[in-house]
């Protein structure tokens, strides 16, 4: 179950990728499973691969959880739990320059 699978070390949690090595950071899409909701989830797994990142892509498909969010419109993005898009679907080069830009601090 990559992509999922969670391991503690010396109290630090981490994820692996669908490569199987420690994610570089974890990408979240939000919805209950729409259209929009699904191409917004291809759109984020095309950044990350065109990146060459090791990141972890995952969807929440859980209405409670994408409460718990605070998102009350989906389709919604976040880069390691800051939510960064909400409401919109965008491509994979707006994504990628997202992930350029948390991996940057900016």
């Amino acid at each position: 179950m990559r992509g999922r699978e969670r391991f503690s070390a010396a109290r630090v949690l981490y994820t692996l990728n669908e490569r199987g090595e420690r994610a570089v950071m974890t990408i979240t899409v939000y919805g209950p499973g729409c259209a929009k909701c699904t191409q917004l989830e291809a759109a984020a797994r095309q950044a990350v691969q065109d990146l060459n990142l090791g990141a972890c892509v995952e969807k929440v498909g859980d209405i409670v959880k994408i409460a718990q969010a605070g998102i009350l419109i989906t389709p919604a993005l976040a880069i390691d739990g800051a939510v960064v898009l909400k409401g919109r679907v965008a491509n994979a080069a707006e994504i990628a320059s997202l992930i350029t830009s948390a991996l940057d601090g900016s």
